[in-house]
């Protein structure tokens, strides 16, 4: 039975916490066709580096940052330009919280995650630095950006890049502090067949060559799929909660 806007707003309040990453996995609308050709290429992108056996069908991260902001307590970096959202705006979406595993995000740590973020929003969605992740994908590094040819500038970010750098300054701000309880994101690469909670490890066809393992993914080439599959990394994340069209999954 359908659910009121209200209700699917509730629900989600009901389960999100500050810092919680949430992944939608996009529909487009048939009036806005021309979504179909991006969202195929990043499904088509994260699937090639983690698998068609992985979490792979996500298109788009946001940042929760928590009810003390109100109507702006979710920040997208989305085209055309990165901007706050309320949970209204997306409510029925197709989508999957994701919160970190060990590391509780509070009133506090969401002002310093929005230091991050506020300098974001109004600027334009980086395609090219869309281009680019994909670019290094093809030639080999798939979870570094090795090569920059399409990048708009270094203030545009894309979706999941945004979430990431929040995460990131939030830890640099800490370590400054002398608190090192919130480690890099994503800091190392686990190899093929790695025993992990779901089975073991299973890249796909362009996952990160045998110079990869052991080492870190790059900011920049932070993809929605990254938080949806942290087994393959640190295990930072675990999904709390999956809704559709408001109600959970």
């Amino acid at each position: 039975m359908p659910v009121s806007e209200q209700q699917a707003v509730a629900a989600l309040e009901a389960v999100l916490k500050p810092g919680d990453v949430i992944n939608i996995d996009s529909r487009a609308r048939w009036y806005k066709f021309w979504y179909r050709i991006p969202y195929a290429l990043i499904r088509s992108h994260q699937k090639r580096i983690f698998g068609e056996w992985s979490r792979w069908r996500d298109t788009h991260t946001m940042l929760y940052l928590g009810p003390q902001f109100g109507a702006h307590s979710t920040f997208s970096v989305e085209p055309p330009t990165a901007r706050y959202l309320p949970l209204s705006d997306f409510c029925f979406s197709h989508l999957s919280i994701y919160r970190h595993r060990t590391f509780v995000v509070g009133p506090a740590e969401a002002l310093i995650m929005d230091q991050a973020c506020h300098p974001l929003a109004g600027t334009v969605y980086d395609v090219g630095q869309l281009l680019d992740i994909m670019v290094n994908r093809i030639l080999g590094y798939p979870q570094v950006v090795h090569y920059r040819c399409f990048d708009f500038s270094r203030r545009c970010k894309v979706c999941s890049v945004g979430a990431r750098i929040a995460y990131e300054h939030l830890r640099h701000v800490l370590e400054g502090q002398g608190n090192t309880s919130l480690a890099k994101l994503f800091s190392t690469v686990r190899p093929q067949g790695t025993p992990v909670g779901s089975g073991v490890i299973r890249w796909g066809p362009d996952g990160p060559p045998p110079s990869q393992f052991g080492s870190g993914v790059d900011v920049e080439a932070t993809a929605p799929a990254h938080f949806a599959n942290s087994e393959y990394f640190g295990d930072e994340f675990v999904k709390a909660a999956e809704f559709d069209y408001g109600v959970p999954v």
